[in-house]
């Protein structure tokens, strides 16, 4: 061993060995190379046995180190673990008897950088952080999965750092990076990191938003082309369900299932990409505003024209107004404000409703939005009850009845206690008059109206009480006399339905006499006076009978005369130059005689019994 030490002083020895690596390089610093090292060594070119190694910067004074085998086209190898830090390595070939010269190469061990694990998903600007060695010369690369390679310039510091620039984001996904430096081979090491997926975002509706549509349109912004699914509170009932985001990471369309109205309903959107998925994004409340609920008037009730319409809203939406209107043509019929405490509310129509069928609706106006339509009720609307204003003074014949509220356009009926149709007109406006179609039978009556319209009727009116009197009849003049019984005649009242005769009765001034009672027929009547009546001027007036009433105090009086009746000699008794003349007359009448022999000298008769008999005192020349 001595003898081959010797040899290395002769000048006569082959070349010494080049190293392949680590490579040389005039600047010692800038090799660096990773413990255990791979010397890799170029000896010669023909093949050798034995090899000589030393590395003595490490170790100074060590003992070389011998590696024996068949080298292959003259190439050397050995592995040797060192310490960080510079070293020194010398080579050397026994060739042909003869040992080569000592080749040497002087290197730095290092350190392999490292990166600090990335906790989570990053964003899509990932920082990598890590240490290094403070070689200035080494020069930390970094391989990404993509393809993309960067570099952090060398310093003296034993950390590096790399931000993603601005424009370089990267897709969210799961990546790796190898670390190295820049021309150290095994100084790499592989690191996984994730590119995180952040959560999308339900931009419309916004949170606390009113809403009526059961199937609302849903607005989504996310990650381009990823793949979102909308769900009731995070991770319930699927609303929408993996729907593609556009390049600009957005889609808006409508829920696929009905979202019941009258509540509060949480939706959130989570999205899924290159195999990643976000978390859910915030929660968005939807508020579902319900139509409200019409309690009063019912369904098909019978209402007048002006009504109160009453009803509540749902308990998570007291306050706003309402509006009622008519169902399906839309006419605001009025409005008013939810009780904010109980959620009721009431409404005094401003307009008539029409009479006949109708129906009407009512929205509940919230925060701004309008509800759906209430269930419609339909109601019967009757015309406005009319007022009954005369007939005044309180009694008559034939009554004239008047009065307001009538609906142009309406049938208006007349009746009573009875509820019979008396008669009827046809309303031209407010005011209006209405008779009895027929003459009326005597007696008290409480008259009442109504009116009707598209088979809608109003209620009665007010009640007026009115007495039908017996009407007067007439007296036909002159009032016909036959042998001192005169004979009366006229016209009077019948009626249809009249339960017994009327009559007529004749009424003496100077009563009596009396005429006989007369029943009416076909309106007209005739008495006539079955004794004679005495000679004499009589006022006679008639009035009309009925059920015990009449016709009151008569107005109308007829003069009529009864003449006496003519007296009548029934005998003449020669009593010397003087006879006596008997006869008759009427009972009680004053007579006087005249004689032809004195034609203008009247005698006296003493009033009779109905007879009498006379004898004038002169006596008669003989003839």
């Amino acid at each position: 061993m001595s003898n081959d030490i010797e040899k290395e002083n002769e000048t006569t020895r082959p070349a010494a060995p080049t190293f392949v690596y680590p490579p040389q390089d005039p600047d010692k610093t800038k090799v660096l190379a990773i413990s255990p090292v791979n010397f890799q060594v170029q000896v010669h070119q023909e093949p050798h046995l034995r090899h000589h190694w030393r590395l003595d910067t490490q170790y100074p004074g060590a003992d070389p180190g011998y590696s024996e085998g068949q080298s292959l086209n003259g190439m050397f190898t050995q592995r040797v673990a060192i310490q960080n830090g510079p070293a020194h390595f010398g080579a050397r070939a026994h060739i042909r008897d003869e040992w080569t010269e000592w080749g040497w190469i002087w290197f730095t061990v290092v350190a392999k950088p490292t990166m600090s694990p990335l906790n989570g998903a990053s964003g899509p600007r990932p920082r990598f952080n890590g240490t290094k060695t403070n070689n200035s010369k080494a020069v930390v690369s970094l391989q990404f999965s993509t393809g993309k390679s960067v570099t952090v310039e060398g310093s003296t510091s034993t950390s590096w750092t790399y931000q993603t620039p601005v424009g370089q984001e990267m897709v969210p996904g799961n990546y790796t990076v190898t670390v190295s430096y820049v021309g150290v081979p095994n100084s790499s090491s592989t690191y996984t990191f994730t590119v995180g997926l952040t959560p999308p975002a339900i931009t419309s509706p916004l949170h606390d938003a009113v809403i009526i549509d059961k199937l609302p349109v849903v607005a989504i912004t996310g990650y381009p082309g990823a793949i979102a699914t909308v769900r009731k509170s995070g991770n319930g009932e699927v609303l929408i369900g993996n729907v593609l985001l556009d390049g600009g990471g957005r889609w808006s369309g409508r829920i696929t299932r009905e979202i019941a109205l009258g509540q509060h309903y949480s939706i959130s959107v989570i999205q899924k990409f290159n195999g990643l998925e976000s978390q859910w994004g915030p929660n968005v409340r939807l508020r579902m505003l319900a139509p409200p609920t019409i309690t009063s008037p019912t369904q098909n009730q019978e209402v007048d024209m002006r009504i109160t319409v009453s009803g509540t809203v749902n308990a998570l939406f007291k306050g706003g107004t309402i509006r009622i209107k008519r169902d399906v043509a839309g006419t605001l019929l009025g409005t008013a404000t939810v009780n904010t405490s109980t959620g009721a509310w009431q409404a005094q129509l401003s307009v008539n409703l029409i009479p006949g069928d109708y129906s009407l609706t009512a929205e509940h106006v919230f925060s701004g939005v309008t509800s759906l339509g209430a269930s419609p009720v339909r109601l019967k609307v009757r015309p406005s009850r009319p007022q009954l204003t005369a007939p005044d003074p309180a009694s008559g014949v034939n009554p004239v009845l008047t009065g307001t509220g009538g609906h142009t356009g309406a049938t208006l009926v007349l009746s009573d206690e009875t509820g019979e149709d008396l008669g009827s007109m046809t309303v031209t406006g407010d005011s209006w008059s209405v008779s009895p179609r027929s003459a009326l039978l005597p007696g008290g009556y409480a008259f009442k109206v109504r009116q009707s319209i598209s088979s809608m009727q109003s209620l009665w009116s007010n009640v007026r009480t009115y007495t039908v009197r017996v009407p007067r009849p007439t007296l036909t003049e002159p009032i016909t006399v036959t042998d001192q019984k005169p004979s009366f005649s006229g016209t009077a009242n019948t009626w249809e339905k009249q339960t017994e005769p009327a009559r007529v009765k004749v009424w003496n001034t100077n009563y009596p006499p009396y005429g006989p009672v007369a029943n009416v027929s076909d309106n007209r009547w005739t008495s006539t006076v079955t004794e004679p009546w005495a000679p004499g001027t009589y006022r006679i007036g008639a009035y009309q009978l009925y059920k015990g009433m009449d016709s009151g105090t008569i107005t109308t009086w007829v003069s009529l005369v009864i003449p006496a009746p003519l007296p009548v000699i029934t005998g003449i008794e020669r009593e010397g130059f003087s006879p006596r003349i008997t006869g008759t007359c009427w009972s009680g009448a004053a007579l006087e005689l005249k004689y032809s022999d004195r034609p203008t000298v009247d005698h006296p008769v003493s009033g009779t019994d109905g007879n009498w008999t006379f004898r004038r005192d002169l006596v008669f020349a003989p003839w």
